[in-house]
């Protein structure tokens, strides 16, 4: 993608931003070249395309709304996220395309969870953990929130969602999503 990306539009791309793109565009080649012109054009004469520029542009306000959800959960409003789920589901959006954004963002907080373990400190774990500098505050006061025994057992809640999804679980894909963002927001 990163070459594809420099190859046709003359442009660079990170690592998280191509990530983030699969996340809410998919992995189909075509699609991901259409949304990769698009950013190309979006970004004009800048020579990267940022995360900034894919969260913006790609997926419309169904990705605007996953942001609004995770934001909340992160801070604790679990309300708000539950209302955002209920948009996304309803307009619906797929509870796997949900997902990917949840663990999108919730991932980095559990690497950097287990980071810290070693003794680096919050921040530095987050970076690590490929958090951007503007995160780092939020997401710290989220893990200090949470706790490290809740806070460690992220990774294990997102794969029981991954499965679950996948039909490991009899449980119907809304509950499965609504228990994941409870856990997540520390009120379980």
């Amino acid at each position: 993608m990163q070459d594809a990306a420099q190859r046709s539009y003359a442009k660079k791309i990170g690592r998280d931003a191509v990530q983030l793109l699969i996340e809410l565009a998919g992995s189909a080649l075509g699609q991901l070249d259409q949304e990769l012109a698009k950013l190309a054009s979006y970004v004009g004469d800048l020579p990267t395309i940022d995360v900034e520029a894919v969260r913006r542009l790609v997926g419309g306000w169904k990705a605007e709304t996953t942001w609004v959800m995770t934001d909340a959960v992160r801070d604790g409003r679990l309300g708000d996220a539950l209302t955002a789920l209920d948009k996304l589901l309803n307009s619906g959006e797929s509870p796997h395309r949900i997902l990917g954004g949840i663990a999108y963002v919730f991932r980095k907080m559990s690497i950097a969870t287990e980071l810290s373990r070693t003794g680096l400190q919050l921040n530095a774990a987050l970076k690590a953990a490929g958090a951007f500098p503007n995160e780092y505050d939020r997401a710290g006061r989220y893990l200090k929130r949470i706790g490290r025994p809740k806070a460690a057992r992220i990774a294990s809640w997102l794969l029981e969602a991954e499965t679950g999804l996948k039909g490991g679980s009899r449980m119907p894909e809304r509950s499965q999503i609504e228990l994941l963002l409870v856990r997540l927001a520390g009120a379980a």
